[in-house]
This record gives C-alpha cells, structure tokens and sequence, in this order.
C-alpha cells in the first residue's frame, strides 16, 4: 500500500482480562497481525479499536469467533468515511503462519457486520477520488441518456460529464448531486440532480422522484420520468438492512462479505 495510508497512533487493543494466560498470549499475537491486515485493507485509519473475543481452543485452531472493529477517519477505495463499525464472526486465519511471521490471511470469506455515518464532508472528499469521480461520470451519463436530456442539454453532440467540481448535498430523503457538463464546442453547462433515494433489495437503491433542476438554488425543476425507480447495483458483496438520508449525513446497517 501506498506511503499515504496512516495508522493513528492511538490505536487500541482490547483484550479480555478475564482469559487464560494462554488465551491472553494468543490475543497479542492475533490482534496486531489482524491491525496489520486492516492497515493493508485501507489508504488511511485513525482511532482503531480492536476486540478480540476467543477462547484457548478456538485460537490455537486459527478460529476467531467474534471480532469487533471501530474506527474513524478511515478512506477505504476513495470512500470517505467519518466513522464505521464492523463485527466479523466465525473467522479462520491460518494462525500457523502467523506465529511463525507471515502477514495474517483470511482462510474463508467473511460476512461482516457495518453501521457507518457517511457526513456530507465525507462525499465531497470522496468525489476527489479517481475511481468515484469514473462511477459518478458512468452513472450520470447513463441517467442523462435515459431521460433524454443529453441532446437537449448539448444542442447536439455528445454532453461530456466533468466531474471535478462535482458536489453531493444530503437532506431528509433527498440528496442532490452537482456537476459539470461540458458540450464538444467547450461550453458549461450545469447539472443538477435531486432525488429520494430507498432500498430496492439489500444489494440495489431505487430512486425515487427525481427532478432536473436549472441550478443549485433553484427549489422547482422538472420531474425525470424516465428516470423514476432507476436501480443502482451495489454488487454482492454488500448487503444493506438500512439506509438513512438525514441533514447532512447518510446512515448505513447491513453486511459486507469479504474475500481471502
């Protein structure tokens, strides 16, 4: 991983008192190879906490029945997140290895436990990233395509989406999206898109109501038809119970399966 990724020094291990000297002694082990193996996972973390829950058996078998995280400021594949907590169970890591100092590895794929706030902060910083600002650009150019708007927005030709002044703003079941597009005779043309959004299925978000507007400050635009119950696919890997737009923050619960 990049020089960029940071582990706050104030990182916490938290081990039960009430184990086995043995257990204890395994618990040191486990738990910095596991603060490493998260380190790779993440460009940056601060404020990590570790809790390692396991008995003598469960431990010398590579075995970890419950494992909990916390942390913040955390920049995971360009995502910014302001704070997130996960609960892993039923981990199997190849302990033999470790003990003798090779990096952890995961033996099976693990569903993990996620409850995170995304602030507004945190997706303004996020859309710096290359790979969002690539998302971003594929979904918004599909949207305009499928409302029809790209050859009524460009006069003709094809609408170029710049998504380097790109800003997200989150209300109570609403978040708008601004941007840039920009026609092949140079000129800018504002993008603004807002909308609902719910879950259609844990692994896809269904929009709802969405609205063109003229400008950021416009209250009345008009209704994007085409675009209403439009499916975004999260992938398999993730699986959401809950999905909040609040003032200013975006609130998320589900399970996400990670692989060896």
């Amino acid at each position: 991983m990049s020089g960029s990724e940071h582990l706050s020094s104030s990182s916490e291990t938290r081990v039960d008192p009430s184990e086995p000297k043995g257990s204890r002694l395994l618990s040191r082990v486990l738990v910095p190879a596991l603060r490493v193996w998260i380190r790779a996972q993440v460009q940056r973390i601060e404020q990590l906490q570790v809790q390692l829950q396991a008995g003598d058996r469960q431990l010398l078998g590579g075995y970890l029945p419950q494992i909990r995280l916390a942390a913040q400021a955390v920049i995971y594949q360009g995502l910014h997140l302001s704070q997130i907590e996960v609960q892993g169970s039923n981990i199997r890591v190849n302990l033999g290895q470790i003990l003798r100092g090779h990096p952890l590895q995961l033996l099976e794929p693990v569903t993990a436990t996620i409850d995170l706030a995304l602030q507004e902060a945190d997706l303004q910083a996020s859309l710096r990233s290359t790979l969002l600002q690539q998302a971003l650009t594929d979904l918004v150019s599909g949207w305009l395509e499928l409302a029809g708007l790209n050859e009524i927005l460009s006069g003709q030709g094809q609408l170029r989406i710049d998504p380097q002044a790109g800003q997200l703003f989150l209300a109570p079941q609403a978040l708008t999206l601004a941007l840039n597009g920009v026609t092949e005779q140079g000129h800018v043309l504002p993008i603004v898109v807002r909308t609902g959004i719910e879950l259609a299925s844990p692994q896809q978000l269904r929009l709802l109501s969405p609205h063109y507007l003229p400008g950021l400050n416009a209250r009345r635009g008009f209704p994007l038809t085409d675009l209403e119950g439009y499916i975004i696919d999260l992938g398999r890997e993730v699986a959401l119970a809950e999905l909040s737009l609040l003032e200013g923050q975006l609130r998320c619960r589900g399970t996400i399966t990670v692989f060896p």
